[in-house]
Parts: C-alpha cells; structure tokens; sequence
C-alpha cells in the first residue's frame, strides 16, 4: 500500500510543482495574447465597431440573432419585403449561446440605435449548453465578441474551478491554451521546414478539409453525429438542472433590462422532417422551456411540427436550400404579423 502510494506521489509532484512554477508566466502569456488580439488598451472589444457601425445604419426594429440555422433558414431580403419596419439579420455561423451572449452585452446594446424586437433562433436542447461551439476553431469566434474581463464567460463556458482540487492547478486552468499551443507547435514542425507560416498552413488545412469538399450526405452525416452526441446524456435533458449552469437567464436579463422584447425560434431539423419522433426527455425539455419562458412574459415558436418543410427542402446537415428557405421564410413573416 505504501509503495502504491509512494508510486503516485512520484507521479504526480512533479506535475503539480512544475504547474505552480509556470502559472505566472502562462498567465501573462494569455492575457498578453487575449488583449492584442481582441481588446483596446481600456479593455473594449474593438471588432465590435463593425456590428455597431451595421445597427447604426440599418436602424433595425426588429433584429434576427443566431447562427447558420438562421444565415441559411431565413431570406432577410425577401423579409422585409412583408413589413414596413426594418428586419436585420446577424447570422453568426458556428455560433451559440456563449456568442449571442457576448454579442448582445459588448455590441447590440452598446449601439446608441436598439431594436425595439430581438428574435434568437435555436436548435433544441443548446439554449442551455453554454460550452457548445466553444472549443477549437469556434473559441477564437468566442473571443472575437469579448472584452477583456468576462467573468462570466470564464465561470459559464470555461469553468470556476477554483473550489475543485484540479482547478487549483493551473496546468489544469489553461488546458485549453496548452492545447492550442500543442497544435500550433505542431503546425510549426510541418511548416517550417517548407517555409509555411502557420496561418497560412491553417487555412491550407481549412480548405482541404472544409466541408464544400465533401459529400452532402457525408456532411449531414457527420452534422448530426456533432448535435446528437448529448442525446447518450440525460443530464444535458435536464431544463430545470441546467438552467443555473447556463447563459440563458443572463439573456434574458441584459435582453428584458433594455426594453426589447424577446423572441426564440426554434428550428425544425432534417432528423424531423424525415418523420424521427422526438426524444421523450427532449419533450419533456422543451415544456420546462416554454414554462420558464411563459413565466418571463417572452413567446417560443417552434417550427418542430411545420409540416411545410420536407426532406427535399435541406440541401446539407439542417441547412435548408432555396426552396425551403423561401416556404420557412414566408411562414415565420406570417408568424410574426
């Protein structure tokens, strides 16, 4: 028993002393990195005069928020064709709650023009997973909307690990950093000796591999094994034990605070549309949302049900194509007369 125990103490002090001695420099090395590639020297996200600069000049009553569901699910010109106010659409692809959050508190409300309607569109269960689309590729999106201190963000999305063991250690704090940095050393080793940088190399890798090259069914195929991992976890089910662990009620908040009234869409997915019944605990989610949201005087339309949208009307994953833009499009003016 001693000598197990001896044994596992030799493992892992030298971890745990190498972590304690490295957290200042890696520390500073994050924030120097986080802070010249996002921030102004007062903290400010600098990206965000572009989005401003956009709902100063279109002026929007009513602004569409979410990701591709959203870029490839709604045709906001022929929109705006059925009102007289003006709709604008702020589709940020590969985007999700972490996103809509830091867009809505860094950029929307920080405009001296506001819409007087906010409409996010969403897919089932992910209003209350925070960490999704978050890591890899998705985190520099992340960072793109954010200013310098985001304790909510760190806490929600990252994790406040300061009250768990391993979160005390700080090779466990930056593991996500320390990944980035394994991949960009890696990118280093193959480039060097071809004399590639490693941005160029990433978008090298990008388009190789980027979706336009694959097949449509392969595409679809490897989209809805990505969105349909949590239905293996019923815990992701859970509304009223995620809920607290989510951004959703920050939403709200920052949303209900400034006078805009409040809308979620939730789209109808391929699975649906070819004739999938929906999970029981999936069922049982979406009724928890829409009380809660009762409760918050906000509307939920779901589009699960829209018999309108068939199977031939998505052209990969649950993008839809023209056609089916076109019927959804016109069906959601309708609902929103």
């Amino acid at each position: 028993m001693k000598r197990v125990f001896f044994n596992i103490v030799l493992v892992f002090l030298p971890i745990i002393l190498v972590s304690f001695l490295m957290q200042n420099q890696y520390k500073s090395l994050v924030e120097t990195r986080f802070e010249a590639t996002n921030t102004t020297k007062d903290g400010k996200n600098q990206n965000a005069l572009q989005e401003i600069k956009k709902l100063e000049t279109e002026k929007p009553i009513v602004m569409l928020l979410g990701n591709s569901m959203l870029g490839e699910g709604i045709d906001n010109q022929q929109l705006n064709k059925y009102f007289e106010e003006t709709i604008s659409k702020f589709d940020i692809g590969g985007s999700a709650t972490a996103v809509w959050y830091l867009m809505l508190k860094n950029f929307v409300f920080q405009a001296t023009h506001q819409p007087k309607t906010l409409v996010i569109f969403f897919r089932d269960q992910f209003l209350t997973q925070p960490t999704y689309r978050t890591t890899g590729d998705y985190k520099r999106k992340l960072f793109r909307y954010a200013s310098k201190d985001e304790p909510l963000i760190a806490s929600k999305v990252f994790g406040d690990l300061s009250n768990q063991t391993f979160g005390r250690l700080p090779i466990y704090k930056y593991k996500t950093y320390f990944a980035d940095d394994i991949d960009t050393l890696l990118k280093q080793t193959v480039g060097q000796p071809l004399d590639i940088e490693v941005t160029k190399l990433e978008r090298m890798l990008n388009r190789s591999f980027s979706t336009e090259k694959m097949r449509l069914e392969d595409v679809t195929k490897s989209q809805q094994i990505a969105e349909e991992y949590s239905q293996f976890d019923a815990e992701f089910f859970d509304f009223n034990k995620q809920l607290g662990r989510s951004l959703l009620p920050h939403i709200i908040e920052i949303v209900q605070e400034n006078g805009v009234e409040l809308i979620f869409v939730r789209v109808k997915k391929r699975c649906y549309a070819d004739g999938k019944e929906q999970p029981a605990n999936l069922v049982k989610y979406m009724s928890d949302l829409e009380s809660y949201l009762n409760e918050k005087n906000i509307t939920l339309i779901d589009y699960t049900d829209f018999s309108k949208l068939k199977p031939s009307h998505y052209v990969d994953g649950d993008h839809l194509n023209d056609v089916g833009r076109n019927i959804f499009t016109k069906q959601f003016a309708k609902d929103m007369k």
